[in-house]
């Protein structure tokens, strides 16, 4: 039996859902797929792939878990397929067998685990970049672009992944909602991901109608928990661009909620607050009404990638990501899609990193949304403030 594990905090009800025991894992390529059970690469057409998609409906409620880590470059399928190389990863798919919850009622502090960067932009590289993203801006090529830049730091020799994953969940005050993790020791791969961004959920209304709702994060801001909440709160509503940037990318992921049935979407709440280590951000909340015969391919369609991590127009604005970005982002800014029983969400994977635990490389990206009246240096540091969110959960 492999012994591939995922592992989903449970937030509202401070739990762990632990999924064990798969008899399915996959990853899917645009030309083949690779079982990791069986060890065998098969060529498979890719709407063999779309069709499989297509058959799980949006009343599917599967005993045991059912995931997908869908990958960034799967978005270039449904809006840009010239850019899709046959050697991208569009998703991990993993069905299991067995499951279990667990309590979390320990606060530990961490500890200190020395993770040594050997790659990270600098603010000159950055800049360079940003300038060419504020060309497109001034030529009205799109209103808003999301610069993400890669970092790489060595894993500690004295660090094991399972090490690594108990650490990081035994401080749920520091848990993000969608904070989750995949260990696949089979190619010494371990996700990790602290999201705090829903790119949708699922709720059922009737026998025949659900909810499809989404929560689109734009607005950071640094936040220390020795600041006055309300006064950092009323810094970030209070500016003009932080607001532009939110309500751009409402009205877009509006639109995509709108495409997956006739009826159009609504918006819930235009701002809400979010806090995470180290950070606060602003909000929205969209939901829409659909039919049960709505599939995932179509919700995929829709709304993949999340237009948060992508800018508006989403095709366009995927062309420019292509031509500027240095690195595939991969497991970043995709989505990781939990199906079990009552529950079908799928995250924004912010804050998340990949472990190649082979090469004791840690990959993590951040990044920003970019306007006209975005300044460099200050999205440069915002960024550094992202990165160093994620280290405060998994290292003192």
């Amino acid at each position: 039996m492999s012994s591939i594990h995922s592992i989903f905090f449970i937030s509202n009800e401070m739990k762990l859902l632990h999924a064990k025991n798969p008899v399915l894992a996959k990853f899917h390529y645009a030309e083949h797929e690779e079982d990791l059970l069986t060890q065998k690469t098969i060529r498979r057409p890719l709407k063999k792939f779309l069709k499989q998609l297509e058959q799980i409906q949006v009343n599917y409620t599967p005993d045991a878990p059912h995931v997908f880590h869908f990958y960034y470059e799967m978005g270039h399928l449904f809006h840009n397929p010239h850019l899709l190389r046959t050697n991208d990863l569009l998703a991990i798919e993993i069905q299991y067998a067995d499951f279990n919850f667990e309590k979390i009622d320990q606060f530990t502090r961490p500890q200190v685990y020395d993770f040594k960067p050997y790659y990270n932009v600098g603010l000159h590289h950055y800049q360079e970049k940003f300038h060419q993203i504020q060309k497109h801006l001034m030529q009205g090529d799109c209103y808003q672009v999301n610069l993400t830049f890669p970092g790489t730091w060595k894993i500690p020799q004295n660090l094991h992944p399972l090490i690594l994953i108990t650490e990081f969940f035994s401080r749920p005050h520091l848990l993000s909602a969608y904070a989750h993790t995949t260990h696949i020791p089979e190619r010494d791969l371990l996700l990790l991901s602290n999201s705090p961004e829903c790119l949708f959920g699922r709720k059922q209304c009737s026998n025949n109608e659900f909810e499809i709702y989404s929560m689109p994060i734009k607005g950071t801001i640094k936040y220390d928990l020795d600041q006055d909440l309300d006064d950092v709160w009323n810094e970030l509503i209070g500016s003009e661009k932080e607001q532009a940037e939110l309500y751009m990318i409402a009205d877009l992921i509006r639109s995509d909620l709108s495409r997956i049935e006739k009826p159009r979407a609504r918006i819930i709440a235009k701002k809400k607050q979010l806090t995470v280590p180290g950070l606060l951000h602003q909000y929205s909340l969209l939901s829409v009404k659909t039919s049960r015969r709505v599939h995932l391919l179509k919700l995929l369609k829709s709304l993949f990638p999340g237009g948060s991590i992508t800018g508006a127009p989403k095709k366009r604005v995927m062309q420019i990501i292509e031509s500027q970005e240095i690195k595939n982002r991969k497991f970043y800014c995709g989505s990781t899609l939990l199906m079990h029983r009552n529950q079908m969400q799928a995250s924004i994977n912010i804050r998340s990193a990949e472990f190649d635990f082979n090469e004791r490389d840690l990959t993590l990206s951040a990044g920003g949304g970019i306007t006209l009246a975005s300044d460099s240096e200050s999205e440069y540091q915002e960024m550094l403030h992202k990165i160093k969110s994620f280290f405060s959960v998994i290292s003192a």
